[in-house]
């Protein structure tokens, strides 16, 4: 008779589990950004926690803001004024780099008669997806304003994540039964000390990246050096897509000056993912993380699937949270006598 009220909690529990689920998915753009301020408070809180032992937590939440913004700040005036200059220039002469390649297009069909390409369909292809193109831009101002609310919620998220932590701590263990809350504070700490390093990773090999293709570019000499490494390194977040579209630009700016640029450019581009993903990548998302790299490919080939960009790019945190909840409820227990 005793074991009824415990099947019952476990029922409800497990109701409880799957409804949220499924509001989950049903709402997975605000799941996200939720997700999303979680992984970025998850980072910060290592730093809140520190300070908090010596002031009021409310105080260290604001030194850490106010450092974070004026080292963010001090890192982006000067580089914004060296890139600043690079992007008038490269998009001055972005009519010049397709007169090159429509140049280098005769040559082919001249050089190689079987190779022929018809540009009229490509640009019968260009006319088609212009009104698209222009349509998108009309709605350019209202993206912009979104883009601008989305960071301001994740602020203010990330401010009360960081402020009532406790409560909340409290609050959610609440949800849990008693037989297994503590399993739960263990699994909550692990998560967020896992998901903290996948944002600490990330933004490392983000850098890493932007720097190694900056130098590469200065010492072959290629124009737009400083702003082709900070698009490589920004678009870095996205996986596989982001390198791609990075190396395309860098590709584009290099055809002008011939076939040794471009080779350079090549050289570049895939030392600066060889050297990240061999060296970079593994040590910080292998110690940060805890997860092997086919657990992570898996994670972001389902997330982009079901998610899209956004799941794509927080899928290492996602398969942080979701093995380390495998780990606790399924692993442990099947292995509990070994």
């Amino acid at each position: 008779m005793n074991s009824s009220p415990k099947n019952t909690k476990i029922i409800l529990f497990s109701t409880m589990v799957i409804i949220f689920l499924i509001l989950a998915y049903i709402f997975k753009e605000i799941s996200l950004l939720f997700f999303g301020s979680y992984v970025i408070a998850a980072s910060i809180s290592p730093f809140v926690d520190f300070l908090s032992r010596k002031m009021p937590r409310g105080v260290a939440i604001t030194i850490v803001y106010v450092l974070g913004t004026a080292i963010g700040m001090l890192i982006a005036i000067p580089l914004l004024a060296i890139i600043s200059k690079e992007t008038t220039q490269f998009i001055n002469n972005i009519p010049h780099y397709f007169t090159i390649l429509q140049n280098i297009i005769d040559q082919i069909e001249n050089t190689f008669p079987f190779l022929s390409i018809d540009i009229n369909i490509i640009l019968g292809s260009f006319q088609d997806i212009a009104p698209k193109l222009i349509n998108k831009s009309l709605d350019f101002t209202q993206k912009i304003f979104e883009i601008i609310t989305i960071a301001l919620s994740v602020a203010v998220i990330v401010l009360y994540m960081l402020l009532d932590k406790p409560i909340i701590k409290i609050g959610l263990l609440s949800l849990f039964p008693n037989n297994i809350r503590e399993k739960a504070y263990t699994m909550g700490k692990s998560i967020s000390k896992k998901i903290g390093g996948y944002v600490i990773g990330q933004v490392l090999t983000m850098v890493a990246t932007g720097i190694i293709t900056a130098l590469g570019l200065l010492i072959f000499k290629i124009k737009y050096a400083f702003l082709l490494g900070l698009i490589a390194g920004l678009l870095d977040i996205i996986p596989i897509a982001g390198p791609i579209i990075a190396f395309t630009l860098g590709v584009l700016v290099a055809l002008p000056n011939g076939i040794g640029a471009i080779l350079a450019v090549c050289f570049v581009y895939a030392f600066a993912q060889w050297a990240t993903n061999q060296f970079v990548r593994p040590v910080l998302f292998g110690k940060l993380l805890d997860l092997h790299p086919i657990i992570i490919i898996l994670a972001l080939l389902v997330s982009a699937q079901i998610l899209g960009v956004m799941g794509a790019i927080l899928s290492p945190a996602i398969a942080a949270a979701i093995y380390v909840i495998f780990q606790e409820f399924y692993l442990k227990v099947i292995n509990k006598n070994e």
